[in-house]
């Protein structure tokens, strides 16, 4: 187990970095992309497991994906579609972070495993 940093530890890191990642899905948006995907889809239930189970450790990320996928079998008409229907939300204050941090100087930076599709929306607002 990880050791958490001291509040002013952490505080220090911030002030130090030169650039800052942030993860999409369930930090910079409020939901897992592929989640929405798959209830849009109608495999919602399956998906989420198969997600949980990566998320917890249980199934390598590899295989969950390639078991998502498989439930879901995407279009991108598929992803237009979701999209349209159910845009990801920004979790609040995520850009107002985000504005602060590269009015300080700092990069900032997304990184996600998920679709550029769906990712795209809300790097639009960084």
């Amino acid at each position: 187990m990880r050791k958490r940093l001291a509040p002013a530890a952490a505080k220090q890191l911030w002030q130090r970095a030169s650039a800052v990642c942030f993860d999409v899905d369930s930090t910079v948006v409020t939901e897992e992309g592929i989640d929405v995907l798959a209830a849009h889809c109608g495999a919602g239930e399956a998906v989420a497991e198969l997600t949980r189970q990566a998320m917890g450790g249980s199934v390598p990320f590899h295989d969950a994906l390639a078991q998502r996928l498989a439930l879901i079998r995407p279009t991108r008409t598929m992803l237009d579609e979701c999209i349209a229907a159910h845009p990801l939300e920004l979790t609040p204050g995520m850009h107002h972070l985000a504005r602060r941090l590269e009015d300080t100087g700092k990069h900032v930076y997304l990184v996600s495993g998920g679709f550029r599709q769906m990712i795209a929306p809300a790097a639009k607002v960084f």
